[in-house]
């Protein structure tokens, strides 16, 4: 059987919150527990897509640190941790993505601004094997519209496009296997290199007609 805090986490995991509720009404400090990885329930439920759970914890919790205050988009709070220590902007979680990285993958652009205003480094990348640094996490979004206001602030700071992640793959990459043909050609206008080559051997476009993305071929065949 899982231990109270394994037992917690997974509850979180599939939002099932009666499940977490019950544990955390046995034990109140499975609230700041972390996981293997050291990150807290809240980051925990918002990495698993479990945003209503994550919400639910922050009211139950109070006081969020600044990586939750991120991923849950909680500008007030965000400044109020900026304030108290200025530094903060150029962290990183405990599990490795700078706090910039974070705030741009769950898509919270004020929190974004707010971080590079303060001195977050642009191209900080994760100190754990996925090396996303920023312009990654802005072209995964799901939407392309968000990945686009995301990555027009990134680069208004400077953002350098051809850094690499795991796999080799460059923000270009992801506008190709994602199919974003309007994110493609502001990467390409804004100097993305269109030979960089994954670590399989591809560039944007090879990959782009490997997986049939028609409309982000377009914009990469010009």
């Amino acid at each position: 059987m899982s231990d109270p805090q394994t037992f917690f986490f997974e509850a979180l995991g599939r939002g099932d919150q009666a499940a977490a509720e019950l544990q955390l009404d046995a034990d109140p400090g499975l609230l700041k527990s972390v996981d293997a990885q050291g990150v807290s329930p809240i980051v925990f439920a918002c990495y698993r897509g479990q945003m209503a759970t994550a919400e639910w914890l922050a009211e139950r919790k109070g006081e969020l640190d600044l990586a939750e205050a991120l991923v849950l988009g909680r500008r007030g709070v965000v400044l109020a941790r900026l304030a108290a220590d200025p530094m903060a902007a150029r962290g990183h979680s405990a599990d490795g993505f700078s706090m910039l990285g974070l705030a741009v993958f769950f898509g919270r652009f004020d929190c974004a601004a707010l971080l590079l205003g303060a001195g977050a480094d642009v191209d900080a990348a994760a100190t754990n094997p996925m090396r996303v640094a920023p312009v990654h996490a802005a072209s995964a979004q799901a939407d392309e519209e968000r990945a686009l206001r995301l990555m027009h602030l990134l680069l208004a700071f400077g953002a350098n496009l051809n850094a690499a992640q795991a796999g080799g793959w460059t923000a270009l990459h992801s506008a190709a296997h994602r199919d974003y043909p309007s994110l493609a050609a502001l990467l390409l206008g804004a100097g993305a290199d269109p030979a960089a080559r994954s670590d399989d051997g591809r560039t944007a476009l090879e990959m782009a007609r490997a997986e049939n993305r028609s409309r982000a071929l377009g914009v990469l065949e010009r």
